[in-house]
């Protein structure tokens, strides 16, 4: 089930690939880009890809690939999925997969998260 799950993920991420990264923000340890393409809109509830790049390579790896999921009512997120990659913009070999949701948590304001979720919110359902 694991190399299922991998495997469709891959898939889906290499659609992707090609689409244009939005950096939205940057901390002293890693940057956030978003893919602005695959976001998903259902109701006040939104999808995106996103990517952090690590600055310095750490023992997991030096970017990882998150699946989030936002409610823009309620203004909190979750991790849908997340791989971790051994090199930068999800390249290299996946060194690790998290397949469980994360519970919801609130986001705080003036943060990376915070400007993710007005960025994503912002796009209308289909």
């Amino acid at each position: 089930m694991k190399r299922l799950v991998l495997a469709l993920m891959t898939l889906a991420f290499s659609a992707s690939v090609a689409a244009e990264w939005l950096k939205i923000g940057e901390t002293a340890n890693y940057e956030v880009l978003i893919d602005l393409d695959t976001t998903l809109a259902d109701g006040h509830l939104r999808k995106s890809w996103q990517i952090r790049n690590m600055k310095t390579q750490g023992r997991a790896g030096e970017s990882d690939l998150f699946r989030m999921q936002y409610d823009c009512k309620e203004e909190k997120n979750r991790t849908l999925y997340w791989i971790v990659y051994s090199a930068r913009f999800a390249g290299g070999k996946s060194t690790g997969l998290g397949l469980e949701a994360s519970r919801w948590s609130p986001i705080r304001p003036h943060t990376i998260d915070w400007d993710i979720l007005k960025i994503v919110c912002s796009k209308q359902p289909k």
